[in-house]
Formats: structure tokens, C-alpha cells, sequence
């Protein structure tokens, strides 16, 4: 993971404590992120951990970078969806990796880290002394 991730700005609401929701408006080191952690997205913003969306406003993802998906994949709540069955391109699901294209919205944490979707993947990458042939 670049350097200039760990440290962009992320605002994330946190669930630690049962009754109380924290906004962090300032840097929250993506080490200090734990799964059922509530994060908020926007525009332009890169999904540091998976999640499932709770709720928003016409949020839209690019996944292509994630999961080679061109098109904009539109994210609903798990009870819409389930209600649109045969929808193309929607889903609940927030990948790690991919990129807020439009809408704002928040969703859990459920996995971050090496157990998150781009985590493994970069795992993968770096593994030391594997010969590819």
C-alpha cells in the first residue's frame, strides 16, 4: 500500500462504542480502522476496507482497478437489492481498491487489512523468492 494512502484524510464513524457513533473529520490512520467501523465515501475518495453499504445517496463505484469491471457499479442497501433481482450492475458490496465515482453514503467494515479484497491481492504480489515459472 502507497504511503500516500496511509495518510490521505479518511472520515469514518466509528461503532466501538455501542451508543456512541464518533465522526473523525481528521487523519485516521487506516490502522486504527476495525471491522464494524461505519465509514463514509464521496466523490473521488479510494475504499480502504470492504464493507457492505448501509445507506447514501446515488453512490456509484469504479471497479475496474478491483475487479476488471468497466462499468460504474451502483451500490444499495442490502434489502434493495435483494429486491431488484436480475439488476445489472448492483450490488452492496464496497470492494477495497475501488473508487467513489459519484454519490456519498457510508457502509460497515467488514474486512481490512491482508483479509480485505485488495489486501489479498497485494499479498499475493509480494511474495519473496517465488519463482514464476
Amino acid at each position: 500500500m502507497s504511503k500516500s494512502s496511509e495518510t490521505a484524510p479518511k472520515r469514518l464513524l466509528t461503532s466501538r462504542s455501542v451508543a456512541t457513533y464518533i465522526l473523525c473529520s481528521l487523519f485516521t490512520p487506516l490502522q486504527e480502522v476495525v471491522v464494524g467501523d461505519i465509514a463514509l465515501v464521496e466523490p473521488g475518495e479510494i475504499i480502504p476496507c470492504d464493507g457492505i453499504f448501509i445507506s447514501g445517496h446515488n453512490v456509484k463505484c469504479d471497479e475496474s482497478g478491483a475487479t476488471g469491471e468497466s462499468d460504474a457499479i451502483k451500490k444499495l442497501p442490502y434489502s434493495d437489492v435483494v429486491e431488484l433481482t436480475g439488476s445489472l450492475h448492483t450490488d452492496c458490496f464496497m470492494i477495497s481498491g475501488s473508487k467513489v465515482i459519484e454519490g456519498v453514503g457510508k457502509y460497515v467494515v467488514v474486512a481490512v487489512g491482508t483479509k480485505s479484497f485488495n489486501g489479498r491481492i497485494m499479498m499475493g504480489m509480494c511474495h519473496v523468492g517465488v519463482d514464476p515459472i
